[in-house]
Formats: C-alpha cells, sequence, structure tokens
C-alpha cells in the first residue's frame, strides 16, 4: 500500500430468494459470516428507516476486524421488508488510523444490476488522513445526554430516543472514531433499532430507536437496558466531563489533546466503556485546568479497575511536582501514593522526589510509613528510609511498637536517633540491636555516646562496652570526669563495667582529657596497681597527674598509696616519677597513723619485711621500701632528689641509702647531680648526701 493508505474489504448483503451475501473481497469463516448475515439484515420490524439507512457497528473477532455497515430499505425489490447492506470491514490494526477518514462517504448503496454487484468484490483504498473537517451542526446538548449514558452506566445497553432532525449516524460514527483503539473494537452501536439487537453474549452498546416500548419489552435480563429521552437535552456547564467530550466529537480533530490522551493510556486497560469518564476526568485535571488538580486527578483514577500502571506513574510525578509543604492533602492522595509507589523505578527516581512522598506519607498518614520499610519494592524501601529522616526518637520508638527489626531499619537511616536516652532506655532487645546496627557503621558520635551514658539501663554498659571499646570507655572517663557528683551516678556504672576489661580503663587514663583527681582516683578503686603499662615505656597513671586538680579528702590515702603500691611494684615503667608524686602524702598519712587497713594491706604487699619489734613503724617500713626500690632499679639521681620536699625526712632516706656500699655509691652520683643543677635546694639536698656518706662511714 501506498503512505498514507489503507485497504478496507467491503461485502454487500441483499435479496437473492432470501437475505445472502452477494459479494465481497475477502472470504468469510464460517461464525462471521453468520453474524454478518445476521446484521445485515433490517434492525427490527415497524418503523421504516429513512431514505439514508441506518449504520451498525461490531466487531468480528475472528477476522481481526471490525465491521461498520450502512443498510437501506430495498423497495425495488420483490419481497417486502428488503434492504441492502454494505458493509467495510476495517483491520484492528488500521483503527488506530482512521480516526480521520470520513468511512460515511465510503458507503455506497447498490443498483441491481449484476455489474454494480460485482464491483463490491474489490477491496476499497482510502486515505488515512484527511483535512481536519468540524461538524458544529451536531447538537452538543444531545450529545452531552448521549455521553452520560454510555460512559456512565458502562454495564448497560443504552437505547436513545431517535429523531428525524438529528443527525445520528454522524454522532454515533464520530462518538465511535474518538474511542481508542482497543475501545472502539468492542463497541457495538446501531443508529437505527425496533428492537434489541444485542445477544446474550454481545450485547449492544448503543442503539438509537423510535420506540421505547418494543426496546424495553425485548431487552435481556442479563443485558440492563438504559433508554435516554432527548426531547429537552440540557447542556451542562463547561467544566463536567461531557461538555469536553462533546466538544471533542463535534470538532472531529483526531489529533486533539484530549483524543491523544484518550489513546495513550486507553490502551492499556480492557475496562472498556468504564474506563473512558475516569480518563477524561483525569485529562481535565491534569492538562485542560489552569491548575493541576492532583485531588480530582487522583479521585478519577481510583475508578479504573485495573489500574492503568502507566497512568497512575504519571499522577504520581504530577502530585510530586505540584504538592508544596504547606498544602493540606486529602487521605486519598496519600493513600494512592502509598499504593503506587512501587511502580516507581528505584534507579531513576529523583531523590527529591522521593523526599517528597515521604514527607506526605510522614505527614498525614504516618501508619503507612511502617510497612515500607520491609517491602519488596526498593522505591518504597527508599522512601521508608527518607521519612526515616524526618522522625523524632519517640516518633520511631512508637511507630515501631517494640519491632527490633523495624526500629532499627529506621535508625540506620537516621542514626542522630541514637542521640536520645529513649533508644537506650528502651525494652530489650531494641538497645542491643540499636548497638548492632551502629557498630556497622564504626564508632559512635558523641551525641549518641553521650545518650548511651545517661540512660538508665542496667544492661546496656556491657552490651555497649562489648561493641565498642575503647572509644566509649574513653567517654565514659571523660563524662565522669566532667559532671558533678549528682551526675556522675548514671555513669559510674559504666567505669565499674569497664573494670573487667582493665586495658581499656588504663588506656583511658592515658588518651582521656582528665582534669578532677577524683577521677583517677575512682579508676585506681577498679584496676589492679599492678597492672602493666600499655605503652611498655611509659606510665598512664604519671601522665594523668601532670593535668588533674582537686581534693579528695578522706580518699587521699588511698589513691596515693595506690600510685606508690604501683611503683614499689616494678610494673610501672616510671616508678620514681610516682613516688615523687606520692610519697609525702603517704608518709605523712603514715606518720600520724592516717591509713586505713585496707590501703596500708595493699601498700605492705610490696615493703620489705622487718622483725616484729620494728614492723610497727609503716613510716620506717615506707622509707626502706622506698630507697631500696631507687637502689635495685638504678632511678635517676633527681628523682631521689625530688622524692620528698622535707628535709628531715630527707636525711632520713639518705641515711638508709649511706648503709650500704651500693647506697654510698649512688648518693655520690646524688650529690654530684645537685651540685651540678646549681638550685639552692638541691645543694643542700646534696650536702646532706654527702653528710650522710660521711657518717656511715664514720660509724662503720
Amino acid at each position: 500500500m501506498e503512505p498514507n493508505k489503507i485497504r478496507i474489504h467491503q461485502l454487500l448483503h441483499g435479496y437473492d430468494e432470501g437475505h445472502r451475501l452477494l459479494a465481497g473481497s475477502i472470504k468469510l469463516d464460517g461464525q462471521s459470516a453468520k453474524t454478518l448475515l445476521a446484521l445485515s439484515d433490517l434492525s427490527g420490524q415497524g418503523a421504516a428507516p429513512g431514505p439514508a439507512g441506518y449504520i451498525t457497528g461490531y466487531p468480528l473477532p475472528q477476522m481481526g476486524a471490525y465491521a461498520l455497515a450502512r443498510t437501506w430499505l430495498a423497495p425495488e425489490m420483490p419481497r417486502p421488508g428488503c434492504v441492502w447492506t454494505h458493509t467495510l470491514l476495517i483491520d484492528f490494526s488500521d483503527l488506530s488510523v482512521i480516526g480521520s477518514v470520513s468511512l460515511l462517504d465510503l458507503f455506497k448503496r447498490p443498483c441491481s444490476s449484476q455489474e454494480d454487484i460485482l464491483s463490491y468484490g474489490h477491496p476499497l483504498t482510502a486515505e488515512a488522513s484527511t483535512p481536519k473537517i468540524g461538524h458544529p451542526q451536531l447538537p452538543s446538548g444531545y450529545i452531552v445526554a448521549l455521553l452520560k449514558a454510555v460512559y456512565e452506566l458502562p454495564k448497560e445497553c443504552i437505547f436513545v430516543q431517535a429523531h428525524e432532525e438529528i443527525p445520528a449516524d454522524r454522532i454515533a460514527v464520530a462518538l465511535w472514531l474518538q474511542q481508542w483503539p482497543r475501545l472502539q473494537r468492542n463497541f457495538r452501536f446501531c443508529t437505527w433499532a425496533t428492537s434489541d439487537r444485542s445477544r446474550s453474549d454481545e450485547p449492544f452498546d448503543l442503539q438509537f430507536s423510535p420506540q421505547k416500548r418494543s426496546i424495553r419489552r425485548r431487552n435481556s435480563g442479563k443485558n440492563p437496558g438504559h433508554w435516554v429521552d432527548t426531547s429537552v437535552p440540557v447542556p451542562e456547564p463547561p467544566y463536567q466531563w461531557t461538555a469536553s467530550v462533546a466538544k471533542d466529537i463535534v470538532s472531529e480533530n483526531p489529533d486533539s489533546l484530549l483524543r491523544k490522551f484518550l489513546w495513550r493510556y486507553g490502551a492499556e486497560t480492557e475496562n472498556g466503556r468504564a474506563a473512558f469518564k475516569p480518563l477524561v476526568q483525569v485529562w481535565q485535571a491534569l492538562e485542560n485546568s489552569p491548575d493541576v488538580d492532583v485531588v480530582s486527578a487522583v479521585a478519577a483514577v481510583e475508578e479504573i479497575h485495573p489500574a492503568i500502571a502507566s497512568l497512575s506513574l504519571r499522577l504520581m510525578h504530577e502530585v510530586a511536582r505540584f504538592s508544596t509543604p504547606s498544602a493540606a492533602l486529602q487521605v486519598s492522595v496519600i493513600q494512592f501514593i502509598v499504593r503506587n509507589l512501587s511502580l516507581l523505578p528505584a534507579e531513576g527516581t529523583d531523590e527529591d522526589e522521593i523526599l517528597k512522598f515521604a514527607t506526605m506519607i510522614w505527614r498525614y498518614s504516618p501508619a503507612d510509613i511502617w510497612p515500607l520499610f520491609g517491602a519488596e519494592s526498593k522505591v518504597e524501601r527508599l522512601v521508608a528510609t527518607a521519612a526515616a529522616g524526618l522522625m523524632q526518637p519517640d516518633e520511631a520508638l512508637s511507630g515501631a511498637g517494640g519491632n527490633a527489626d523495624v526500629f532499627c531499619a529506621v535508625l540506620t537511616a537516621n542514626t542522630k536517633l541514637a542521640a536520645s536516652p529513649l533508644v537506650w532506655d528502651s525494652p530489650a532487645p531494641i538497645p542491643k540491636r540499636a548497638i548492632e546496627t551502629l557498630s556497622v557503621r564504626g564508632n559512635p558520635d558523641s551525641a549518641t555516646m553521650d545518650a548511651m551514658l545517661e540512660a538508665d539501663n542496667a544492661d546496656l554498659p556491657q552490651i555497649a562496652i562489648d561493641a565498642f571499646g575503647q572509644v566509649l570507655v574513653n567517654a565514659a572517663v571523660e563524662y565522669y570526669d566532667k559532671h558533678s557528683a549528682k551526675d556522675r551516678q548514671w555513669v559510674r556504672r559504666w567505669l565499674i563495667e569497664a573494670g573487667k576489661h582493665p586495658e581499656l580503663l588504663i588506656t583511658s587514663v592515658a588518651q582521656a582529657d582528665l582534669r578532677d583527681i577524683e577521677t583517677l582516683a575512682f579508676i585506681a578503686t577498679l584496676v589492679n596497681y599492678r597492672s602493666p603499662s600499655i605503652s611498655g615505656s611509659r606510665d598512664e597513671w604519671v601522665h594523668a597527674l601532670a593535668s588533674i586538680r582537686g581534693d579528695l579528702g578522706d580518699r587521699t590515702f588511698g589513691f596515693y598509696a595506690f600510685l606508690l603500691a604501683r611503683a614499689l611494684s616494678g610494673a610501672s615503667p616510671e616508678p620514681g616519677s610516682l613516688v615523687c608524686s606520692s610519697f609525702d602524702i603517704v608518709h605523712n598519712d603514715l606518720m600520724r597513723s592516717w591509713s586505713g587497713k585496707e590501703e596500708w594491706s595493699m601498700l605492705e604487699r610490696e615493703l620489705p619485711e622487718l622483725s616484729w619489734w620494728n614492723s610497727w613503724d609503716r613510716a620506717h617500713r615506707l622509707r626502706l621500701g622506698v630507697v631500696r626500690l631507687f637502689l635495685n632499679r638504678s632511678l635517676p639521681p633527681h628523682e631521689f632528689l625530688e622524692i620528698t620536699k622535707d628535709e628531715y625526712i630527707f636525711k632520713k632516706l639518705a641515711d638508709i641509702a649511706a648503709s650500704s656500699s651500693a647506697g654510698r655509691s649512688y648518693l655520690r652520683h646524688v650529690s654530684s647531680w645537685a651540685k651540678g643543677s646549681g638550685g639552692r635546694n638541691l645543694c643542700s639536698s646534696g650536702r646532706i648526701a654527702e653528710d650522710a656518706i660521711q657518717r656511715a662511714k664514720w660509724f662503720s
């Protein structure tokens, strides 16, 4: 075929010793032949059609074609009631291109000559497009009444009052041409029928008749009928859906925006006439209004069952495009969004659009968010994830309803929720599962750790420290250090739990920025003074002592006894520094007999044994232990000079050292170093050391 042309087969039925097929350009199958024979005969008795005849349209599925026929009375035939019927067979595939074909001009009434009849044995060639010719003479009010019946009562056979002044042929064909191809090929109509032409399994959608009584009597109960009295048609306001459709029909423009819309989305529905009205309403709401009306569009789309996926997807984009944060949305729109989220492509949907949908659902129907976390559709999970970013901790916990899987899905998307103690005070297993979720991302931030420390959950410290280790112990130590005694009660359990991992607490002593001596003293009660140094070359306690402040009151002896015992035990790589920091405090308390039983017991284990009559002097045992430490470890002379600020006590220490040849040798180094330093106090201590050496020689 030439471009822009289509082939249309034709048939001619008439009288030849009975109503029969007289000529045709195509061979018919048995079922199609029977249907054509029946529907090409006169459409009922009684009133006769006018000289122009009438049009009948119906599908022939076995042939994949649509039959469009014109029937004329044939009074020239010898038998009353004879007719001529010229039928055009339009291939289903050509229905999409005949919107502008002047089909009515193709019909030709035959004469009785054999030569004329045989001319119907050749197919016709028709233009696929012709100039757009409007027909303003078509009565729009009449059409409106017709449209309301055909499309608002899609399950009923529509019977319309025929009038001589009404061009039923033109109206019916124009209505049919407006339909999308799938609806066209299933639409049955007749523009003159004095009896119902429907069969139980093949109902006629539209029939024009002058006889209301006859139509009603013959109508089958399976195909309920509806009679349309068009004697006084009343046009509807221009915003009604029928007004738009009637205007389009009158224009007969195959390229109108309405038809393009109907054909685009109607192709995806098998709902027939039932889908026509809502499709028009969607078009009006989206494309034929000054402002896009998503609420009306959603209401119309919801009437199409099953839904048209591509139309629902377009409407989803329209909702996202024209909805603003301040706009109030009806619940129906939100429910539409929820039901159709899975239509959005997971890889191609814009993040801003995802966030808009999440915001709408969370604002107007938050209960619909929670099932989305476990949805199979990736885009639904993305919307849930976006909504999670909008949640407050109490909302997330309440919505999850104790379901740890759901809450952790929310937490994965919005880790800021973990910065609330509410999360960590939640019933098990949410805190544990939350920690597992956070641990995948590495260490928690400071706000999250503070929330953990402030939670009143006795089981949390063990779970959290096992998961995060050093970073959380450091946070607990620093929290304890920076808060008052009242606020420290929440975090004490954390330090006690960390005491089960002494290496973590000792590392915190070195790494944490500590200022309060109370913090060090409390940690000292939780670890063993013999615990080895983490670094091996530096003592963490020496490092921490350099920046602390504060007063321990009656717990002073216990803390410094811990430091001194650590120095004497050999566990510290810097024993001299520890002795210099703690000796005077501990020695003075021992001189006053202020030491506690438990603290003395710890220190006593590291001091030399004396005979029972000398063991009562605890201060003396301490001096002996300290001097022995310096001599055995050959500690730096300057540290010996700094053991005490009391010259009297230093003299006692020097005398103890001078009692042995090794001690006298060590004191000479001390004296030499003191002289070289140039400091007055040190020089004085150096002389004390020399005097001790001389006394020892004199007595020996």
